[in-house]
C-alpha cells in the first residue's frame, strides 16, 4: 500500500465528513414546514447545498482511485471509520454537538480496528 493510496482514502473520508456537515447545515437552515419542491428550490440557492454536492463528487472520485490499489476490505473500513471519527470531531467543533467520553472511547476503538484491518 503506497502513501498515495492512504492519501486518497483519507481525502475520501474528509470529503465524506464535509458532505455530511454541509448536508446538516442545509437541512437545519430550511424552513420546517416547506413542501419538497419548495425545500429543493430553497436548498439550490444555498452554498452549503452546493458544497455538499461537490464533496460527494470528491468522495466518490477519491474512493474510486483508492480502490485501484487497495483491497476493498481495507479501503471501505478506513474510509467509513475515518469519516466517523472525523464526524465526531466536526460535529463537536462546527455544530456544537457534544463529544462525550463514550464517543471518544468509541473513536479510539475504531482507530485500533483500522490498524488491525490494515495489517492483513
Amino acid at each position: 500500500m503506497s502513501l498515495t493510496s492512504w492519501i486518497l482514502v483519507l481525502a475520501a473520508a474528509a470529503s465524506n465528513v464535509l458532505a455530511n456537515v454541509m448536508l446538516k447545515k442545509t437541512i437545519t437552515a430550511l424552513p420546517a414546514r416547506e413542501g419538497m419542491t419548495a425545500a429543493l428550490k430553497t436548498a439550490l440557492g444555498m452554498g452549503s447545498f452546493w458544497a455538499f454536492g461537490f464533496a460527494c463528487v470528491f468522495l466518490l472520485t477519491f474512493y474510486i482511485l483508492a480502490l485501484r490499489t487497495l483491497d476493498l476490505s481495507v479501503a471501505y473500513a478506513v474510509v467509513t471509520s475515518s469519516a466517523l471519527i472525523g464526524m465526531v470531531a466536526a460535529s463537536a467543533w462546527l455544530l456544537d454537538e457534544p463529544a462525550t467520553v463514550i464517543k471518544i472511547t468509541g473513536c479510539l476503538l475504531i482507530i485500533v480496528g483500522i490498524f488491525l484491518i490494515s495489517k492483513t
